[in-house]
């Protein structure tokens, strides 16, 4: 019989950690929990994990204006992939759960839709998230002043001091992504993309092209 005892050692260990995140222990919870914890690192969208320092092939086969969305993409998958590394010690499953919690912080008591428009996240992303959140006293729910029925959250201070936490580890993960490029290449990285960011927030997405 093999040996479980490290095993279970292990996920005793995980789930003392997930008790002191949470006020109600559920086990369906503590397996999503679990298993945001000990994904692998490549494996976001449930697809098989590939080296992360291997470029694709096709990419220098492409002029260089189309190779920058391949680019941009592989960033961000280096971003969210770093990020779950950097934040795994709080309980937050990663820059996602993170980004709401800076929305609700900054935001004064938001909507859920207000989060959404905020965190450029799909709505039904950030109900789950923010349920999560509030099941681990991070966030809580008030009541809206202004209609009954919505209900606005609210950061706890327990929301705060891990927010504190976590912003200290995503100022690592700045440097970590950042750090290769020189001063006035950060500088000028942050312009291009503020100009961007601009340009894409006020203008619609490109429609469909029509069916034949």
């Amino acid at each position: 019989m093999k040996n479980i005892l490290p095993v279970l050692q292990q996920l005793i260990s995980e789930l003392e950690r997930y008790a002191q995140a949470t006020s109600e222990i559920d086990l369906a919870e503590f397996a999503a929990w679990l298993h945001q914890r000990h994904r692998p690192v490549g494996d976001l969208a449930g697809e098989a994990v590939v080296p992360l320092h291997r470029e694709p092939q096709y990419l220098n086969t492409l002029p260089p204006l189309m190779q920058l969305v391949p680019l941009v993409t592989r960033l961000n998958y280096f971003t969210h992939a770093a990020a779950e590394q950097l934040l795994a010690g709080l309980p937050i499953a990663g820059i996602r759960e993170f980004s709401v919690l800076s929305s609700i912080l900054g935001g004064q008591t938001p909507t859920k839709s207000e989060i959404a428009a905020n965190a450029q996240l799909e709505l039904s992303t950030v109900t789950e998230v923010t349920r999560r959140l509030v099941q681990t006293g991070l966030v809580t729910e008030v009541p809206d002043p202004k209609d009954r029925r919505a209900r606005r959250l609210k950061i706890t201070p327990a929301g705060q001091a891990v927010h504190t936490q976590g912003k200290a580890l995503v100022a690592q993960l700045s440097q970590y992504l950042y750090d290769p490029l020189t001063a006035a290449e950060q500088t000028e990285l942050h312009r291009l993309l503020s100009v961007l960011n601009t340009v894409h927030s006020a203008q619609p997405l490109p429609s469909p092209p029509p069916s034949r």
